[in-house]
């Protein structure tokens, strides 16, 4: 089950990652999520349950996408969507963040 935050970051969109990726072969999962109140968006590489295995911070979603897509080059077409969350785009989530 996709758990609504990692490490205390809401979940934004996530991903199954199979065959592993460069150097991390224990990653099961990516997520991107963002804490309450930042701008930026973090990364998490995650085993089976979602238990973080590490992060990366970036600026917006779109350079968190494109990093995920760089380490782990299956998930570009297998993003999901948290149940209850609707599909976004970086730039709606932006706006959504200037309210």
């Amino acid at each position: 089950m996709v758990p609504e935050s990692v490490d205390g970051a809401r979940v934004i969109m996530y991903a199954s990652v199979f065959g592993g990726a460069r150097g991390a072969s224990r990653v099961a999962r990516v997520a991107i999520c963002q804490y309450p109140e930042e701008q930026g968006f973090y990364l998490f590489s995650c085993d089976e349950e979602f238990h973080s295995l590490g992060d990366t911070w970036h600026e917006n979603l779109e350079q968190a996408i494109e990093r995920a897509e760089l380490e782990h080059h299956e998930v570009s077409a297998r993003w999901f969507y948290p149940p209850g969350a609707s599909a976004v785009e970086p730039d709606d989530v932006e706006k959504d963040l200037d309210r």
